[in-house]
This record gives C-alpha cells, structure tokens and sequence, in this order.
C-alpha cells in the first residue's frame, strides 16, 4: 500500500524534478560542456551522456523510497513489508523506464530554456497533476473542432499519466502500454536533446 500511494501520488516524479534538473544543469555551470565540447565528436554524446546519470538518480529514490517503507513496516507491524518482491521489481523496472523518460523531457526543458529552474517548474507542474487542465481542454479541443472521437482523451497520450497508472495491481496490458510509452518519450527527447547539442554554440 505505501509503494503504491508512492507511485501513483506523484511524489517520486516530484523528487525527480527537482534532482534531475540540477544534476543536468551542473555541468554547464562548472564549464564542463564548454571544455568537453570542443573535443567530443559528435557534440550531441554529451547530452545522452546524461541519461545513466538520470536513471541512476531515479533508481536512488524509488529504491530508498522502497527500502524506507520496509522499515516502516518493521517498525510498526514488527515485520518487513515488502510483499511480492517479484512483483516489486518488476514494477519498479517499469517506473525507472518512465521516471529515464521524464527525465529526459526535464534534460530537454533545461537545454531549450539554458536554466535548472525551468526543468524544475516544468517538473513540478506535471508531478502535482495540474496539467490535467490543460489535457482537458485540448481533448474538449479535438472533439469539437479536429473530429476526434467523444471520450477522446489526450491525458492517456502523456507520460504522467502513465508514471500513475502502474503499480502494484495493474495488468499486464497497461504495463506493455506503459513501457511503449516510455521508450517513444525517451527516444523522442534524447533524438531532441542530441539535435540540440549539436546544433548550439557552446564556445
């Protein structure tokens, strides 16, 4: 139970908001990419360089995250709660591909605005839920003028929606739509971040 209000809450997605966009905006501000980017060929490696960095940041927090509730768990019930580990670990191999994911959009905010704070924002804004305004009014959007089907919802194309979707009791099929999902969103924002790297003047 604490590993699924965890996951679904947005309380990881938060941790990683704030971390990632730090840990990728570091470099820049120590002058390492203005070092290495000269010497590196292709440019772009430096910004997919960032990504085992941000999985083992996100690995850090769900499995700290998990381990703190095992000892609550001992704690209070004079027992380790766990569960299911094979199920634990299979769903935290699916979290970790979409917290790489989210992270990866975070990388891509902070490379387009040149700042932690805007990844931050950014992150924030999706972790609390409150872009389900704005998946709201674009869905209401497409149904009335792009002809889009009635129930059509853009919320199940975004990535949070996905991040609260899997835990400890969800299906088989929503676990392989999720994992699609994740691997479409890092694919689309590391192709994006290496683009970028490689096309701005880091001199």
């Amino acid at each position: 139970d604490f590993m699924d209000e965890f996951l679904t809450n947005g309380i990881g997605l938060l941790l990683i908001s704030v971390s990632v966009p730090l840990i990728v905006n570091a470099d820049r501000k120590r002058g390492f990419i203005k070092n290495l980017g000269g010497q590196m060929k292709p440019r772009g490696m430096l910004a997919l360089a960032k990504l085992p960095v941000i999985l083992f940041d996100s690995a850090a927090i769900y499995i700290t995250a998990f381990l703190s509730f095992a000892l609550f768990g001992r704690i209070y019930y004079a027992k380790y709660t766990l569960g299911d580990i094979s199920l634990l670990c299979r769903v935290l191999l699916v979290q970790l591909v979409l917290a790489l994911a989210f992270g990866a959009l975070l990388m891509l905010i902070c490379m387009l605005v040149r700042s932690a704070a805007g990844g931050i924002l950014a992150g924030v804004v999706a972790s609390l839920g409150l872009l389900e305004v704005v998946y709201a009014q674009v869905s209401r959007f497409a149904v009335a003028y792009l002809g889009a089907p009635v129930g059509f919802d853009v919320a199940r194309y975004s990535l949070d929606y996905y991040v609260s979707e899997v835990f400890s009791a969800v299906p088989d099929s929503v676990i392989v739509t999720a994992l699609l999902a994740g691997a479409a969103y890092l694919i689309l924002a590391s192709a994006a971040g290496y683009f970028i790297m490689e096309k701005r003047d880091i001199a």
